[in-house]
């Protein structure tokens, strides 16, 4: 198979219940692209196979996608929290990232790259019955307007910069 980098969609959406789009998002070097978006994501690959470190190591990228809506201080509204440390390093393994939906299942465990589930969490003081909630809640993968993908390196990582040369592809199938 060659190396396909196109988007497929079924036009504006209007057939997406029983079809799969494909939207192929390159980014360079940690900027944002926003997309329009419409219907439920089943999958996610992160390629960081292209992509390298100016400065530092470790794995340190991070992958979110954000709505088009912002709160009460002006932040975009993630669709669920960050997946962090993932290897945009440019050596080893660990370079292609699969991430699937999955709904009613928790983050899975870390022994396999493809048990990473996106998430969201609640406050820490919700409750569901009576008990606290401490574990992060599924994300049906439901997306719709302009959905902003980002792939970013941790602020947290002190000296670890993106090489600005770096591409990231990300890959979306949604239904």
């Amino acid at each position: 198979m060659t190396n396909n980098r196109e988007s497929l969609t079924d036009g504006d959406f209007y057939l997406s219940r029983c079809r799969v789009n494909r939207h192929v998002i390159e980014l360079t070097g940690g900027e944002a692209k926003q997309v329009s978006l419409n219907g439920k994501i089943s999958k996610v690959v992160v390629d960081a196979s292209d992509a390298a470190l100016a400065l530092g190591s470790g794995n340190h990228g991070r992958f979110q996608l954000l709505m088009d809506v912002e709160d009460g201080g002006g932040n975009e509204i993630p669709y669920f929290d960050i997946i962090g440390k993932l290897n945009y390093t440019g050596a080893g393994s660990g370079q292609v990232a699969l991430l699937e939906v999955s709904p009613g299942s928790n983050k899975g465990t870390g022994s396999t790259k493809n048990s990473l589930h996106f998430s969201i969490t609640t406050t820490s003081a919700a409750e569901s019955n009576g008990v606290a909630i401490d574990e992060p809640a599924a994300w049906n993968g439901l997306v719709c307007g302009k959905v902003r993908v980002v792939c970013d390196i941790d602020p947290g990582a002190v000296g670890v910069i993106l090489d600005p040369a770096a591409t990231i592809r990300v890959i979306i199938l949604l239904e």
